[in-house]
């Protein structure tokens, strides 16, 4: 199944939905909202699922010595609320890593 959720009053409800997977349409420029260094139309992020806690993922991303730059915070994700981490690949590319264990969510 395909829906397109596009043209509503908020920025934040653009989005594709197929099988499962959610495609973000920001529009460039909008404010409150995280990309990647270069601001450009087409640009994209990437959301991987964690299933094993953000307590974990985030201890091997300090180990590893990458720099989290948003988060734990909460977004909508393709099967619901979730909580996501944001850091950026040496190209300056957004990369969330996301969880929807409720152990994980963070108070809003």
């Amino acid at each position: 199944m395909l829906r397109i959720i596009a043209g509503l009053e908020s920025q934040s409800d653009r989005h594709i939905a197929i099988r499962g997977q959610k495609i973000n349409l920001r529009p460039v420029g909008a404010e409150n909202w995280i990309t990647g260094t270069a601001e450009v139309a087409g640009a994209g992020d990437l959301c991987f699922i964690a299933t094993g806690g953000l307590a974990a993922v985030r201890a091997h991303l300090d180990a590893a010595g990458v720099e989290v730059i948003l988060g734990p915070v909460t977004r909508t994700g393709a099967a619901g609320p979730m909580t996501s981490l944001y850091m950026r690949d040496p190209d300056g590319c957004l990369v969330e890593v996301a969880s929807y264990d409720p152990a994980d969510r963070v108070a809003d």
